[in-house]
């Protein structure tokens, strides 16, 4: 079990082609999906799925979530300065490597001047590489605690973050952001 993120993209065709020639594949064929828009399901050379999709509806607004909302995605990958060079070729993002705070360094893909999502070299033997999408949650601690109380595992925790398995084992992540990084209260 996965969550799937998607990619905004221009092209969904021409960007499940790429997949396609770059040693990627494409599990679900390019399709218009009827109040959502064109989507393909793929999966990179590393093998980590996810959607492409090109909305309907445009894309949403530049903007901080609201508590409670996906707020990031990262990619663990076995090969991050490959998946890098990768997700460069789809679209045009610019690589900005920090040093996270558990020594382990995290590529961060950005487009207009905004970060969209990191890339990991995956910490962990035997996991298949795949993307973690995280939401912003009020109390990082409380969450754990229901996480694991609902039948969740906690698999990492760094400061204000988290990775947690759902009861059927997919990960997701959780991030506890100070107010002043979030607008405010919500």
């Amino acid at each position: 079990s996965i969550w799937l993120p998607s990619l905004s993209v221009w092209d969904v065709d021409a960007g499940a082609e790429l997949f396609r020639q770059s040693g990627g594949r494409v599990l679900e064929a390019p399709a218009d999906v009827e109040g959502r828009g064109r989507m393909a399901v793929v999966e990179d050379p590393q093998g980590a799925p996810l959607v492409l999709l090109r909305s309907s509806a445009g894309d949403p607004a530049d903007g901080r979530p609201a508590r409670h909302q996906w707020l990031w995605t990262d990619l663990f990958t076995t090969d991050a300065a490959a998946a890098v060079d990768f997700y460069r070729r789809l679209a045009p993002y610019d690589a900005r490597t920090l040093e996270a705070a558990d020594g382990v360094p995290v590529t961060v893909l950005v487009s207009s001047g905004k970060a969209r999502a990191g890339v990991v070299q995956m910490p962990f033997k035997g996991v298949t590489p795949n993307w973690v999408p995280y939401v912003d949650v009020a109390d990082l601690d409380d969450t754990i605690r229901s996480a694991v109380q609902s039948g969740g595992t906690l698999l990492i925790r760094v400061r204000d973050a988290a990775v947690l398995a759902d009861p059927v084992g997919a990960a997701f992540g959780v991030q506890a952001r100070p107010a002043d990084e979030k607008g405010g209260a919500s």
